[in-house]
């Protein structure tokens, strides 16, 4: 899986698709990510070399601690970020909008119920994948119509999770 990630106004592609090594702009690492205090804390080894790093998350970025130095990091999929940027998500302004995972991971909180208005860009699902919590927005003002997922489901990259008219 393919990320954006953008640390300090510093853009980086970020894939994952290989256990224990992470390639950061088509360069290979070996990576092994612990948490140690229920994700706010984690100990890091990159190529052999030890960190300890605290990470605080709010309104949809990382601030990440290494040491004494402090990044703002935000992270997005690939093929999310290219939708954006290609206008994807103003395409469906009418008819029925499924949200669906943009990648594997556990359903931490659902936060609508079924016939709520919703604004677009609001939050509706946090869903967590590679030990990191992603919220997932609204393509568009509308209703909810249904919801497909409950807080604790484990769902798969595709799947629907909310569907919006």
């Amino acid at each position: 899986m393919k990320y954006l990630a953008d640390a300090d106004g510093k853009a980086f592609v970020i894939d994952v698709d290989h256990p224990g090594e992470v390639l950061v702009d088509g360069v290979g690492h070996q990576v092994s990510l612990e948490s140690v205090n229920r994700g706010t804390t984690y100990s890091i080894l990159i190529d052999g070399k030890s960190y300890e790093a605290y990470v605080d998350r709010r309104d949809g970025v990382y601030y990440v601690e290494i040491g004494s130095e402090r990044h703002a990091v935000t992270v997005e999929d690939e093929r999310l970020g290219r939708l954006k940027r290609l206008g994807g998500e103003a395409q469906a302004q009418s008819g029925e909008v499924a949200l669906k995972a943009p990648m594997p991971g556990l359903v931490v909180a659902v936060r609508v119920e079924p016939g709520q208005t919703i604004e677009q860009g609001q939050g509706l699902v946090i869903l967590e994948a590679m030990k990191m919590e992603n919220e997932l927005r609204a393509p568009r003002a509308g209703m909810v119509k249904s919801i497909r997922c409950r807080p604790g489901q484990a769902v798969n990259m595709g799947e629907t999770l909310v569907s919006i008219e």
